[in-house]
């Protein structure tokens, strides 16, 4: 295996926050909130010590576009294409992930604060809060890494695609009660307080269901670092709660893939 502390030193000479990442489960290995690695010589001591670990960037100044393509799941690439802006997506720095998805980096827009949306299009997030981040190349997952498509500057998003984006999170704000902007928030009264509702009143009506129920698992099991045993017994009160509430099989396969994606499974 190649160590990755060159690497990492020049993510960090460019400016970014640079997380070491646990290789098996995608999970940060510190504290990078509180406990940044905040000069040049603490991220080459980590990565002497722990040469393999991934690298992540904190999403501060910038924001990614993650298009996720899985075989016989979700293909973001569809629903990038179904746009029919290809010209939206060019002349920015592009990654290729180990699924053979795309994430297109992002400057923040100074007109718009850009959020955090899970699923913006189907097989599409945005990764947007400063307290997030990205895996990026050479890492690797499970043998597979991660692979910069250009050197491409990141440069500011078009005022189309900023308008887009805006457009559909106005749209989704005022159709649907749950605001799911709140899970990286260092409050966690106001992030509870968007949450406990679902196990009383659902996860809402079809269409938003399985989108419900993956970023309610997502902030129990991500974030609240509740047992994903416990997090599946609480899932159920939330769908036994909705009106039309979801299968057992649909609710079961939901509920995996989000333990997947978090890097439980």
């Amino acid at each position: 295996m190649q160590s990755l502390i060159n690497s990492a030193v020049a993510y960090f000479k460019t400016g970014m926050n640079v997380i070491p990442i646990n290789p098996q489960n995608k999970r940060p290995m510190i504290k990078f909130t509180t406990e940044p690695l905040n000069t040049e010589s603490k991220v080459k001591d980590y990565w002497i010590k722990y040469p393999y670990a991934n690298i992540a960037l904190q999403t501060k100044n910038f924001f990614v576009i993650d298009v996720d393509r899985h075989e016989g799941g979700k293909n973001g690439v569809s629903s990038i294409k179904s746009l029919h802006h290809d010209e939206w997506f060019k002349g920015t720095l592009v990654q290729k992930t180990p699924h053979n998805g795309y994430q297109y980096f992002f400057l923040k827009p100074d007109c718009f604060k850009i959020s955090q949306h899970i699923n913006f299009l189907d097989g599409v997030d945005i990764k947007a809060h400063p307290n997030n981040y990205v895996v990026v190349a050479p890492s690797k997952i499970k043998g597979k890494a991660y692979e910069w498509l250009n050197h491409n500057p990141i440069i500011k998003p078009c005022s189309e695609l900023v308008s887009f984006i805006k457009e559909k999170t106005n749209k989704e704000s005022e159709t649907n009660d749950f605001n799911f902007d709140v899970k990286y928030r260092k409050n966690a009264k106001t992030a509870f307080s968007k949450y406990a509702p679902m196990f009383l009143h659902g996860l809402g009506v079809k269409g938003t269901r399985n989108d419900n129920l993956h970023k309610l698992v997502s902030y129990m099991v991500g974030y609240g670092q509740v047992k994903p045993t416990d997090a599946y017994k609480l899932a159920q009160l939330a769908n036994n709660a909705t009106d039309e509430k979801l299968n057992e099989k649909e609710f079961d396969a939901t509920f995996r893939s989000c333990l997947k994606k978090e890097g439980l499974l």
